[in-house]
């Protein structure tokens, strides 16, 4: 089997990807509540990074990018979100392509560190360690569709892309490190 790997900007998802990438999210973050993927996973990647075999979609993660402010020191904050692998297909270094793909673009995109946030119940953190992703400390918190503020204690992870020392400031922090509008 030949997995193939591209990056597609958001805007030129065609319908059959844009419901692949729906029907993936169905079957890896089915113990997700739908209310709260309505109410806090609304922000919009700039592109995907999408996996196929032959036309078949078998995995994909989205790519995000955002002008932060924490601690008075301006961040350009990446972000990789949803990454998922068909059962059948997991455990053949897909989901590795796809981060080491994804963590290649947002340094392309001159992101200074990378964020995202795993659940610890499903013990794939190991693979964002692999490219430099380490456990924050402090909580991390986003707003949601209705402008309030939602707080998580633990899961959030952070790279260093393009600056070693915008990661050592917030890395080292105890303030609740605030990602903006929407959660990936």
């Amino acid at each position: 089997m030949k997995i193939k790997i591209v990056i597609v900007k958001f805007e030129n998802i065609s319908k059959a990807q844009r419901i692949g990438v729906e029907d993936l999210g169905k079957v890896c973050f089915s113990d997700v509540d739908p209310y709260e993927i309505t109410e806090d996973f609304y922000a919009v990647p700039f592109a995907r990074v999408l996996a196929f075999d032959g036309k078949k979609l078998v995995g994909q993660t989205g790519l995000y990018k955002r002008e932060i402010n924490y601690l008075n020191k301006d961040i350009i904050l990446g972000g990789l979100g949803g990454v998922c692998v068909l059962p059948d297909y997991r455990r053949q270094g897909i989901a590795e392509e796809m981060v080491k793909i994804g963590m290649k673009s947002l340094s392309d995109k001159n992101c200074d560190i990378a964020f995202l946030s795993v659940d610890l119940l499903k013990g794939v953190y190991s693979l964002y360690m692999k490219y430099g992703f380490r456990f924050i400390l402090q909580p991390f918190s986003w707003e949601n569709i209705h402008g309030e503020i939602v707080t998580e204690n633990e899961g959030g992870m952070l790279a260093k892309v393009k600056s070693e020392r915008i990661f050592d400031h917030v890395f080292n922090s105890k303030d609740v490190f605030h990602v903006g509008k929407g959660y990936w």
